[in-house]
């Protein structure tokens, strides 16, 4: 694997050029050709300098690149590393034997009863009609609770015997309930598939996605919707070596070329994500790099560090407005004051300020950080 080498120290405008280096590094790999990735280093004229990585995914996951990274911290500290004491080869080998088994029947009969009956596609109010063929141009807007709120909904999940991440999972169906008037949802959860301790070293392409279906009805509390949600989390990654696609196939879901099968919006969420870390004398910090591509419909990427939940909403560009996203999270801040004001509020009692027939979009009043 070579290192593509970039000197900007003599360039007055290296911020520009360090964005513009990378937009033309990230380009396709061709899967018949190894090594599936490749990287560089920007020399700039500052005291730093930027590494960049291009991985293809089949390779690699979020958690793989969190190793990757402090390996190299570890090396360029001249640590030594652990041996591992597997090898992505054999995970790959334990899957095969596994999908073979009679135990992945009794995964699948779980994933089918889940989705008995009729599976309505969320309809969500969108600034233009939704094209036949989906297309992956996309845009993302940044939003913070607050350290008050991120203070309220952790005492909020401490006593309902909850994870933060369940908590905002609920959230987020109610989110997307009132904003669609639907009380069937499925949203995309991420599984990091690593079920053994000696799986926690490797590098390579171990996550999953789950298709997490719950009943915002509004005649439910949040309180004991909270709880529905919580169980079906649970049962849910018990389950999680039935893969997506063989259920997508099982349920005969006709292909849209406009959507993605079985849901829409995917939600991650990352506890104490710190971005930046010091390792003996030097410190590394990630390189913010805005990538236009929308994977799905909305992609909410959220993360809790230093007592404030910030959230990154990736959108669809072929379907909405940048001020309909940042309208989305304005109705989210006013859920968590809902909730964590009153944790036996009725669903259909939470109020928000939103009109979904209102397309100029007039912003409220709000003290929330964009």
């Amino acid at each position: 694997m070579e290192l593509e080498y970039y000197d900007l120290s003599r360039d007055r405008e290296t911020e520009k050029e360090v964005k513009k280096i990378i937009k033309g590094f990230v380009r396709p790999f061709d899967l018949e050709r190894a090594p599936l990735m490749r990287t560089g280093l920007i020399k700039t004229g500052g005291p730093g300098s930027v590494l960049i990585v291009d991985i293809h995914h089949i390779i690699t996951d979020a958690i793989s690149m969190d190793i990757l990274k402090r390996d190299f911290r570890a090396l360029y500290e001249g640590e030594d590393l652990p041996p591992l004491r597997i090898q992505y080869k054999e995970f790959t080998l334990w899957q095969r034997d596994l999908m073979r088994s009679g135990e992945m029947k009794a995964r699948e009969e779980y994933w089918l009863k889940i989705f008995e009956g009729d599976i309505l596609a969320l309809d969500l109010p969108a600034d233009f009609e939704r094209p036949a063929v989906r297309g992956i141009e996309g845009s993302a807007v940044f939003f913070e609770l607050g350290e008050e709120r991120t203070a309220a909904l952790k005492n909020l999940a401490f006593e309902l015997d909850a994870t933060l991440f369940m908590v905002l999972t609920g959230l987020l169906y109610v989110l997307l309930s009132n904003l669609s008037r639907q009380e069937d949802i499925v949203v995309g959860i991420p599984v990091a598939g690593r079920r053994h301790t000696d799986l926690d070293q490797v590098i390579g392409f171990l996550v999953g996605t789950l298709a997490l279906r719950c009943y915002p009805r509004g005649d439910k509390t949040f309180r004991e919707f909270l709880a529905e949600v919580k169980e079906k989390t649970l049962s849910a990654y018990e389950n999680q070596d039935y893969q997506l696609d063989d259920l997508v196939a099982k349920l005969g879901i006709p292909r849209d070329p406009g959507r993605n099968p079985l849901f829409d919006v995917m939600f991650v969420f990352r506890e104490n994500g710190a971005e930046t870390e010091t390792r003996g004398t030097h410190t590394s910090e990630t390189y913010e790099f805005e990538n236009k591509i929308a994977r799905y419909d909305l992609g909410f990427a959220g993360k809790e560090e230093n007592g404030n939940i910030s959230f990154m909403c990736e959108y669809s560009t072929a379907l909405f407005k940048e001020e309909r996203i940042e309208r989305f999270f304005v109705y989210l801040a006013e859920i968590v004051d809902a909730v964590t004001t009153n944790i036996d509020v009725k669903l259909e009692n939470i109020e928000i300020s939103h009109d979904l027939y209102d397309r100029k979009l007039v912003m409220p009043q709000t003290d929330f950080a964009f």
